[in-house]
């Protein structure tokens, strides 16, 4: 518990906690549970602030096994309580007794001054820069709502939304910033390194989604952009995609060229590149008795 206060204190300052009691475990399932409500204000949304707190649980070791070790629930968020059976429980009205009002745990938000769309834009690429990719797309599709995003910034958002495993709207977002090299809409500004990660998330996204055409499109202008391994797992993915349309014969030049760099540049620890290094060498030979 006191790890649980420490942690919150610092997330959300000024945060104030009731004192620790004791409660037996009302599923039978395991040993009595320490209980204690907090208090405290934050301009985050009630989606934000659940996915922080469910963030705080997973950093101090809750897993989805039973018996569940911690738990932290929003009882109230402005003044929309929730969980309200919660309520009843004796020892939350116990402990409602040792704050000075019912609004609880984490948040009672007072009236918050309108973020401004500039503030909206700071925070939500501070969330990118710092790998916070849940976080990034909320407040990039707020700005969206109302504003036009620069090609930087959609490609920001494009690539939040590959990391986070939403391929559809990753490949929605930035299939369009890259098809075009010629507009002023694209991408074409930035580094090749930078332009080679987006290219990427791009052409592995549309892989995913089934699209294996544009996906071969994506994967083969980014050839002059890496080395090493990078530019093999990018030939793994061109061959991937004309085996996936049936194109075998053409399928084998980049397999066996994205084999010949993972076998040069893999190191010992690297289990991706080795995986697909096995993978390579157990398709290769079928795919070589289909061409001839």
């Amino acid at each position: 518990m006191s790890r649980v206060q420490e942690v919150l204190t610092k997330t959300f300052p000024g945060i104030t906690f009731s004192k620790i009691i004791t409660s037996p475990d009302d599923t039978n399932e395991g040993a009595p549970y320490s209980n204690c409500i907090a208090r405290g204000n934050t301009d985050l949304s009630e989606a934000e602030l659940c996915y922080t707190l469910k963030d705080i649980e997973r950093q101090l070791g809750r897993t989805d096994s039973k018996p569940v070790m911690m738990d932290i629930d929003i009882l109230q968020y402005g003044d929309a309580k929730r969980h309200l059976s919660d309520w009843e429980r004796p020892y939350i009205k116990a402990l409602l007794g040792f704050l000075l009002s019912l609004l609880v745990i984490v948040v009672a938000a007072a009236p918050a001054r309108k973020t401004t769309p500039q503030e909206l834009l700071t925070k939500a690429t501070e969330y990118f820069q710092g790998g916070k990719y849940h976080e990034a797309i909320i407040n990039f599709e707020k700005l969206q709502q109302d504003y036009t995003l620069t090609p930087r910034y959609l490609a920001y958002l494009g690539f939040a939304y590959y990391k986070e495993g939403d391929y559809e709207d990753a490949a929605k977002t930035l299939y369009p910033l890259l098809r075009d090299t010629t507009s002023q809409s694209t991408l074409t500004a930035l580094s090749p390194k930078e332009q080679a990660i987006y290219l990427y998330a791009c052409g592995e996204s549309l892989f995913h989604i089934g699209n294996y055409t544009s996906s071969l499109d994506i994967h083969t202008r980014m050839l002059s952009l890496v080395s090493g391994c990078d530019k093999g797992d990018v030939l793994f993915h061109i061959g991937m995609a004309y085996y996936m349309q049936g194109n075998y014969a053409d399928a084998i030049p980049p397999l066996e060229e994205a084999l010949s760099l993972y076998k040069t540049h893999a190191t010992a620890d690297d289990n991706l590149h080795k995986a697909r290094l096995n993978q390579i060498d157990t398709m290769l030979p079928g795919l070589r008795r289909i061409r001839n």
